[in-house]
């Protein structure tokens, strides 16, 4: 039998870190528990920055941005993203709250298909393929948005989502695990969605759009204790020390 390299390596670390709860208990799961094993979440790099009200609406002028509601999904145009849905949603969205932007960062095989689905929807008007473009302006894209949209069928820690809190921006994300772990984390500025079903993306979008606001100040708090660099670099620090001190 071919040896498993990679069961021999995760059992013979002197400890093995995961970037989601989420993955570290299907690990579980699937018969690898060890010592010495913890998650550590991914840094959001310093561009991704909080906005209030006033930085937001700068920002979205910058962008050359008019509309009075914005949306960003920023993924690769991928089925499990999951764009589908969300433009299949922007029709009730756009009924109810006209001067609706969507934008989509990101390219991928979908790019043509997504384009059919928005024409197919009559919204294509209100939707912008943004392509694959600089972080520094899906940074800016992120703390201009009011909502930021993860509609994926599958993620394990979307990092896109918690670089859009940590501009200020609330998540509405579908019941994905990744998504429904940064529900446990931030709590309700990061709101949950059935998977795959766009009229409850679209009643949950309006219904945000009718109640705007900004992240909260825990949100701000966990963004700058778990997943900005200098933390997530002490995390590793303090497990590199302790794998010394064991050797």
């Amino acid at each position: 039998m071919t040896p498993d390299l990679f069961t021999r390596a995760y059992h013979a670390a002197s400890w093995v870190t995961f970037y989601s709860e989420g993955l570290l208990a299907r690990a579980r799961e699937l018969g690898l528990t060890r010592r010495n094993v913890q998650a550590i979440y991914p840094a959001v790099a310093p561009q991704f920055v909080w906005h209030d009200d006033q930085a937001q609406e700068a920002t979205r002028r910058a962008l050359g941005i008019a509309n009075r509601h914005l949306l960003v999904n920023v993924k690769r145009l991928h089925p499990l993203a999951g764009q589908r849905y969300l433009l299949e949603a922007m029709n009730e969205v756009i009924r109810l709250h006209p001067d609706t932007r969507l934008v989509i960062c990101g390219t991928g095989p979908l790019l043509d298909e997504l384009k059919r689905v928005a024409q197919s929807a009559g919204v294509e008007r209100h939707v912008t393929f943004a392509g694959l473009v600089d972080n520094a302006i899906v940074a800016d894209y992120c703390a201009a948005a009011d909502l930021f949209v993860l509609p994926s069928i599958l993620e394990a820690l979307p990092t896109v989502a918690v670089e859009a809190l940590a501009c200020g921006t609330p998540v509405l994300s579908s019941a994905n695990p990744g998504g429904v772990e940064l529900n446990d984390v931030f709590g309700p500025d990061v709101a949950i969605v059935p998977r795959e079903q766009p009229m409850a993306l679209a009643r949950a979008i309006a219904h945000f759009l009718e109640h705007k606001r900004r992240t909260g100040s825990a949100t701000r708090d966990a963004i700058e204790r778990e997943f900005r660099p200098a933390a997530v670099a002490a995390h590793y620090r303090a497990i590199y020390e302790q794998a010394v001190a064991a050797a």
